[in-house]
Formats: structure tokens, C-alpha cells, sequence
């Protein structure tokens, strides 16, 4: 699907930002 393909790398990269962010506050 073209959707998930666009939405997919953008899902991982707001999901990493956020990990990253947690990591960060400890």
C-alpha cells in the first residue's frame, strides 16, 4: 500500500525521536 509505505519511515522516525527523548529525561 503507497500510504503505508509514506507513513511507515515517518511512524519509526517520531517513534525513535520519542525513545530518544525518554533516554534523554532519565
Amino acid at each position: 500500500h503507497e500510504l503505508l509505505r509514506v507513513l511507515y519511515p515517518v511512524f519509526i522516525h517520531c517513534y525513535m525521536d520519542l525513545v530518544a527523548k525518554g533516554y534523554s529525561q532519565e
